[in-house]
């Protein structure tokens, strides 16, 4: 933040859970518009209401003297002008964004709100973006005029000695119209190289939601000529940044080596855990592919025949929301006469209720997304099994992938492969949490075996106790482990 949250001589630094590093740094390092935000600060420009209008609080001000009223109402009123002609260029222009729908080909996803469209060199120069760019630059010219007059303002008040609120919004309103500015002339206008640019669109029309992103293809440039250049030492740390054990993929995303003040050493360190007896992992070697006829149903067993041998304690982790609440209905259904409690991460439910909620009963089991494939620390007795639905790849449709794609020909094993690989190890990661835990690992993905990218994601586990064998083998094995730790109790508690 340009030295403005933490103070410029910080020289060291330690980065941990530095596997998300490369994301966090992306997106600093990123720019956006959205129209909501434009369409806010055009009320607040333009607004016939007080409580809503700046300008307009601003022209009470009551410190100004009767001397220099005159003066100050035509710096009021010339703004107030520009606000309406800012806010006109604005409507244009949120009206506009709704054009680039015209791309959103795919019926399949019609279900989902928004559509996230990748804008490569054909669409931007294509005329539904050239129409758009057209209204970009009249609010641009329209923020000049405005910024000029609202600045104009700040600085009378600050000469008359003015420390009143009214002083406080109109230069805050300056600082975010000039930021309002430079983000939409670096989108539109300056469109620099090296950066992937996108639009995440609202599909209901009379909404605005809209949104444009420019963020950069590669951090690690940003960070040579930023961060590495400002610092004596930095260490980046995680219990997951390497791919089979190799630390390669990290040093490339965060810019590593590239310069001498970015030249690192990597030391990886044994874990106190013991994963290999604690943590046994079993691949099905008779389910679907995941997209194939199959395996959905397959899958629904599978987890049906787990809750029941296990009696609960499983955490069942989905890349899918609409997967996710088809298979919960089903096993749901299947295990309802079995006083066994399965929860789902629906829309709108609480992720620190249904944490606390799975911590507090050991038995219940929980469905959920990605906001549980990391940093959800639940040891003991609470859970007893992490199941992994499917390998967690990005979409193929999202803008950076596409960008990348454009320019690599191997982009999807330099970065997919390794990114879905960390999250893989990342949502393993959730079962052992302290010495005691032990457990066992479902990974229901056939690509595992049958792709060739499959040793890549085993040789990255903590376990090397790893087991391919069919359903009913893991389901029956489970059960006899369960049946086993309970004589077990019992004859401890005897």
């Amino acid at each position: 933040m340009e030295n403005s949250l933490l103070p410029q001589r910080i020289r060291y630094w330690v980065v941990d859970e530095a596997h998300g590093a490369e994301d966090e740094a992306r997106r600093a390092a990123s720019t956006e518009v959205s129209s909501e935000a434009i369409r806010s600060l055009s009320r607040r420009v333009s607004s016939t209401s007080l409580r809503t209008n700046v300008l307009m609080r601003a022209a009470r001000n009551e410190s100004v003297t009767q001397e220099g009223k005159a003066l100050y109402d035509s710096m009021i009123g010339k703004a107030m002008t520009a606000g309406g002609a800012f806010a006109i260029a604005a409507d244009e222009y949120c009206l506009t964004v709704k054009d680039l729908l015209y791309y959103d080909k795919d019926s399949r996803n019609k279900g989902y709100e928004y559509f996230e469209l990748w804008l490569n060199d054909e669409i931007r120069d294509g005329s539904a973006f050239s129409k758009l760019k057209a209204c970009a630059k009249a609010i641009l010219d329209t923020l000049d005029e405005l910024i000029k007059h609202v600045r104009n303002i700040t600085l009378y008040l600050e000469e008359i000695e003015d420390n009143s609120r009214e002083l406080r919004e109109v230069a805050l309103l300056a600082l975010e119209l000039r930021d309002l500015y430079d983000s939409i002339d670096l989108i539109f206008i300056k469109q620099p190289d090296n950066r992937v640019y996108s639009a995440r669109l609202e599909r209901k029309k009379d909404r605005f939601n809209d949104r444009f992103t420019m963020q950069p293809l590669e951090v690690g440039e940003e960070l040579n000529a930023t961060f590495y250049h400002d610092t004596n030492a930095v260490i980046y740390t995680s219990a997951t940044l390497t791919v089979a054990h190799k630390f390669e993929r990290f040093i490339d995303a965060m810019g590593l080596n590239a310069t001498e003040e970015s030249r690192c050493d990597t030391l990886q360190v044994a874990s106190s855990f013991d994963f290999d007896k604690n943590m046994r992992v079993y691949i099905p070697t008779d389910l679907p592919e995941p997209g194939r006829p199959g395996y959905l149903e397959s899958l629904q067993e599978l987890l049906i025949g787990l809750h029941e041998a296990r009696e609960g304690s499983l955490l069942t982790l989905f890349t899918n929301r609409r997967e996710m609440e088809r298979c919960h209905e089903v096993v749901q259904d299947a295990l309802r006469g079995q006083d066994l409690r399965v929860v789902c991460q629906r829309w709108g439910v609480s992720v620190k209720g249904l944490r606390d909620d799975f911590l507090a009963d050991e038995h219940l089991s929980l469905f959920a997304l990605r906001s549980f494939w990391e940093g959800f620390d639940a040891p003991g007795s609470t859970l007893k099994g992490v199941i992994v639905s499917k390998l967690p790849f990005g979409l193929p449709t999202d803008p950076l992938s596409c960008e990348r794609g454009q320019r690599d020909d191997h982009a999807w094993a330099h970065y997919s492969l390794p990114s879905a690989v960390i999250d893989v190890k990342q949502a393993v990661g959730r079962l052992i949490r302290t010495a005691e835990d032990k457990g066992f690992v479902v990974l229901a993905d056939q690509r595992l075996i049958s792709k060739y990218y499959g040793r890549t994601f085993i040789n990255s586990l903590p376990s090397r106790n790893v087991a391919m064998m069919p359903s009913a083998d893991i389901i029956e094995e489970v059960l006899q482990t369960r049946l086993a730790d309970t004589a077990a109790e019992q004859e401890g508690d005897s």
